[in-house]
């Protein structure tokens, strides 16, 4: 009888072991894909407005309120900034160029 169990125990081993590897390579596949994701968006952060530019409606008149009563003053406003210039969007240059 305890050769039997011993017999048990090594089978559920074995498939605990399998187990566990294939959810390690599973857990590495993923990490992969969040790495590429992040990867894409910090390239897609660096050629785009900045966020707080995509706001709209109300959020965005508020924002805009406290950046003037905020006392910056020249391009740290945004909305006095020439937009069309890209001066907010970093890499712009580089990123118009490979476009």
């Amino acid at each position: 009888e305890r050769e039997k169990s011993v017999s048990s125990l090594q089978q559920e081993h074995g498939t605990l072991i399998a187990k566990i590897e294939e959810r390690t390579d599973h857990v590495a596949s993923l990490k992969s894909q969040i790495s590429s994701v992040r990867e894409r968006i910090e390239r897609l952060d660096a050629f785009g407005p900045p966020l707080w530019m995509v706001n709209v409606g109300e959020e965005r008149r508020r924002e805009t309120m406290a950046t003037i009563l905020d006392g910056a003053s020249g391009c740290n406003n945004w909305h006095m900034c020439d937009v069309n210039t890209m001066d907010l969007a970093p890499n712009f240059n580089e990123f118009k160029v490979k476009f």
